[in-house]
């Protein structure tokens, strides 16, 4: 379903967004970018209303 969306995530409403949130959260490992605007993640930018990619951030794992 979340491939059938021509709207960016940020801008589905909250009853949208909870019908697809399982589908997210299964993405999560492949996600590549994040929106400067709200925080979420996506595999495609497609998806974001202002994709930042996540590479280009610099984030490192912490180590416990």
């Amino acid at each position: 379903m979340l491939k059938d969306t021509d709207k960016p995530l940020c801008k589905l409403k909250k009853t949208q967004l909870q019908k697809l949130l399982p589908e997210i959260a299964a993405d999560l490992p492949n996600c590549r970018y994040i929106c400067r605007k709200c925080a979420r993640v996506a595999h495609s930018k497609r998806h974001l209303c202002k994709p930042q990619s996540i590479n280009l951030l610099g984030l490192q794992a912490e180590e416990d």
